[in-house]
């Protein structure tokens, strides 16, 4: 939204496309290829799409560069409309998507590491200080 939205949407709909260099899409020119989310009202203002749930009917994602993400008003739809004056037009965003690779987060981390336990290593003023006079003395 800006200053300008006269006219915001009382629905909003999130789609997805694979990447053109896939060959995942069952319909290439469609701009989408799945539905995140069709509708939503109210006053939710964040949305979170959990990939393991809502993903593309019958095809896994992959790691992959180049999907793109739409978000549009649902009244008018994710087609190339030109939104009346006031309204947003569709939104697309682009993303990558990739495999986390990690078996093990903590490997190399000792068990039982509480990092805010960990000593300090600051280094006190005085500490400074005196090592400085006793160079300029040249004492050390």
């Amino acid at each position: 939204y800006s200053n300008y939205t006269l006219r915001p949407p009382k629905k909003i709909s999130i789609c997805g496309k694979f990447p053109k260099d896939s060959k995942k899409s069952k319909d290439p020119a469609a701009l989408c290829d799945w539905d995140i989310a069709v509708n939503i009202s109210g006053t939710l203002s964040k949305y979170t799409w959990d990939t393991l749930v809502k993903s593309a009917p019958g095809v896994a994602f992959s790691e992959d560069k180049g999907y793109l993400l739409y978000l549009y008003d649902s009244d008018f739809g994710v087609s190339n409309y030109v939104p009346g004056a006031g309204r947003i037009p569709p939104s697309q965003f682009w993303f990558n998507m990739y495999n986390s690779r990690y078996k093990n987060t903590n490997e190399g981390i000792q068990k039982g590491y509480d990092p805010s336990a960990a000593h300090s290593l600051s280094v006190q003023l005085w500490i400074v200080a005196t090592a400085v006079v006793l160079g300029i003395l040249g004492i050390g």
